[in-house]
């Protein structure tokens, strides 16, 4: 595989060698969660596969998740973040962040389910990076992403296209919609 410009060669488990661009390097200051010496991951973007796509990590080959921009499966998921949890990451209130949750593929991928509790904020500029939990509310950490009457091919043909979430800091406990 030929190296694009301002693409990073990654051998993976899953994919063998893929690129991935620079400008979808992601810097996390403590890893994700049960991942904590994990720090940068590449996210891979795969047209056949959108809107999902793949957070790899470009120190473990073996190590991938799936994600996905919120808004395609949740268009109403909004949350507030404690101004605790903007620390590392120089988004400050009224500014911008990119934001994607995990997604569990079983066997059935009827059955597939996103965290909707823990999701991962990315500064849309210095591309850092960071899990935060949502310890109020009801955010499901099984969310169901599709309805059992669809058809995969209709979910992952049909992606909605959304800005980026703002978010706001709060000392208070925030407030959400799901």
């Amino acid at each position: 595989m030929t190296a694009k410009p301002n693409a990073l060669k990654v051998q993976t488990s899953r994919f063998g060698e893929i690129d991935i661009s620079q400008d979808n390097v992601l810097k996390f200051k403590s890893g994700l969660i049960g991942f904590p010496d994990t720090l940068e991951f590449g996210l891979y973007v795969s047209e056949e596969e959108a809107p999902f796509e793949w957070l790899q990590s470009l120190e473990d080959p073996k190590l991938a998740f799936v994600v996905i921009k919120p808004e395609h499966i949740a268009p109403e998921y909004q949350f507030s973040i404690p101004k605790g949890d903007l620390e590392g990451l120089a988004i400050k209130e009224g500014d911008s962040a990119e934001v994607r949750v995990v997604v569990t593929v079983p066997k059935d991928p009827h059955d597939m389910t996103a965290n909707l509790r823990a999701p991962i904020l990315i500064h849309p500029k210095t591309k850092e990076a960071k899990q935060i939990i949502l310890s109020y509310g009801d955010f499901s950490t099984r969310f169901q992403i599709m309805d059992p009457d669809a058809s995969v091919k209709e979910v992952v043909s049909s992606p909605v296209v959304a800005p980026n979430l703002p978010l706001e800091a709060t000392k208070e406990k925030p407030t959400h919609t799901r």
